[in-house]
């Protein structure tokens, strides 16, 4: 992908400032989509891919989260039910270590979007469901 040095250095930006926006506040997320949809027009063209394999990566990590969540909340509830103890160690511990993973998942994934950006490259994150790039279906062809 031929891309110039401010596209580069815009695409490098995005993974640095995405999750850091959301940091400071979870409810920017949807201002990150809209973002994207109302700039995936004018913006360049590998800061509009960067942009949108971010998005998917977010995504996936909270949807992911979201399932992980719902099953290690429901074997809690289980140990409290059963009055296990151990099990409700075990559950609160799940819970935990999930997040921790998930966390550096994302932070290493980022930053390899960052490094493959700068050198005019993209990167595909191996756990990313990539729902935003389904949505936007493939270009068509000029007939």
């Amino acid at each position: 992908m031929e891309s110039t040095a401010r596209d580069r250095r815009i695409a490098v930006l995005i993974p640095v400032v995405s999750p850091l926006l959301l940091y400071v506040s979870f409810w920017s997320a949807p201002l990150l989509v809209l973002g994207y949809l109302l700039l995936r027009r004018r913006a360049l063209p590998l800061a509009r891919e960067v942009m949108l394999r971010v998005l998917d990566l977010l995504l996936s990590v909270l949807l992911f989260s979201v399932a992980a969540g719902l099953l290690i909340g429901s074997l809690g509830v289980v140990a409290r039910d059963g009055e296990i103890e151990l099990l409700e160690l075990a559950s609160r511990a799940l819970i935990g270590l999930f997040g921790i993973l998930v966390t550096v998942y994302a932070v290493i994934s980022l930053g390899f979007s960052a490094f493959r950006a700068w050198h005019g490259q993209l990167h595909d994150p191996k756990l990313s469901m990539g729902v935003l790039q389904a949505l936007r279906g493939r270009p068509r062809t000029a007939a």
